[in-house]
């Protein structure tokens, strides 16, 4: 008889493992982070942790004035889901982007598919600053972030947006379908009466 073994799990990534493999910026790169002083902003992230596992797919969206926190929390949640879930992560912002795919045009070697795909891979995708898009629908960045969404949504991986603009701007720039998507799963966060941090940690130091 041959009883076939369990494929091995794969270890899940140390925490300065995940620094190097998921692109986020120096600056939001806290080994330990004291979350008491965001009072809602914890209770936000661990909701979050809890849909990581319960919606895998999901699309929400952080958004409110700058400095309220929003990116910090993003990449809280995405260490999580990389140090405790063990699942593949990804920082990455807008602009970012629309410069990796407007620089394949240089290159014939590269397609425009296999670089949408590196961003449709990752379990959990950050799209930091979302509000940044060209106003013209129909635009080549627009068409292409509809994609990425849309594929992650259908293969059931999570993307984490963070936007600055205001719930009137967000719903004219975002693609109906991926509002609807977004109602679906995870839904937006808006932050408008959260603490500009920015501004305390100027006044603590």
């Amino acid at each position: 008889d041959h009883t076939e073994e369990p494929p091995k799990e794969k270890p899940k990534p140390t925490l300065q493992e995940f620094w190097r493999g998921s692109d986020v910026p120096t600056r939001f790169r806290r080994d330990a982070y004291s979350l008491s002083q965001f009072g809602q902003w914890n209770d936000k992230l661990n909701a979050l942790k809890d849909k990581l596992k319960t919606e895998p797919g999901m699309i929400c969206v952080l958004r409110g004035p700058r400095g309220t926190g929003k990116t910090q929390l993003a990449v809280e949640l995405l260490k999580h889901a990389a140090c405790e879930l063990g699942l593949s992560t990804l920082f990455t912002s807008a602009r970012d982007i629309q410069l990796i795919t407007t620089s394949s045009f240089k290159d014939k070697e590269v397609t425009d598919m296999s670089v949408l795909k590196e961003f449709i891979k990752p379990k959990v995708l950050l799209i930091d600053e979302f509000d940044w898009q060209p106003l013209d629908k129909s635009h080549y960045f627009n068409s292409n972030l509809f994609y990425i969404l849309d594929k992650r949504y259908a293969w059931c991986r999570s993307t984490i947006l963070t936007s600055n603009a205001t719930v009137e701007e967000f719903n004219s720039r975002v693609d109906p379908g991926i509002l609807s998507r977004m109602t679906e799963s995870g839904g937006r966060i808006d932050c408008d009466n959260w603490a500009n941090q920015r501004i305390q940690r100027r006044i603590k130091n």
